[in-house]
């Protein structure tokens, strides 16, 4: 390709941005009544280090989604209750030095129940749900690949996929 077939490339190209719309929604999380959720069991470590990673790894699923909002554009939510995927099975009784383990099955899927609203650039609510409970039945089914790496991963991926149909 020419560097002049280049040169006319770019500039059309950034004629062209000016033109997209600009993504930079934001998201504000709050968390409620964390003692009465129904599953933040921790497999290792204490009740209150696993609320943190997973208030940590929510937090920065809903702020990373909401980036694809357009500018100005607000997601509150109020998380009231989480159910981890899975279920915590304490050690054998015969064995007590053994670490607890997080069995996942279809039976016990993730669910996140809150109140949240969608508000436009102009402060105009766009969506208004509460005690709205976000669940993901089919999650074992649904992910093609597990990231170890990735914290809460099936949360992550439920509320990523969710926040699309916004």
């Amino acid at each position: 390709m020419s560097v002049m077939k280049v040169n006319k490339f770019l500039f059309i190209l950034l004629a062209m941005v000016p033109a997209m719309p600009s993504c930079a929604g934001q998201a504000k999380i709050t968390w409620t009544n964390t003692s009465h959720y129904t599953d933040i069991q921790p497999s290792s470590g204490t009740r209150k280090s696993t609320l943190a990673g997973v208030q940590k790894a929510l937090d920065n699923a809903f702020t990373d989604a909401a980036k694809q909002l357009p500018d100005g554009f607000v997601f509150t939510a109020e998380i009231t209750n989480v159910d981890l995927a899975g279920q915590v099975n304490p050690p054998q009784l015969i064995r007590p030095g053994l670490m607890t383990t997080r069995v996942l099955t279809n039976n016990y899927y993730p669910a996140i129940t809150l109140n949240y609203t969608l508000t436009d650039a102009k402060g105009k609510t766009i969506v208004n749900e509460n005690n709205f409970i976000m669940k993901d039945l089919d999650y074992l089914s649904n992910n093609t690949s597990v990231s170890s790496s990735t914290p809460y991963f099936y949360e992550v991926t439920m509320v990523r996929h969710w926040f699309n149909t916004l």
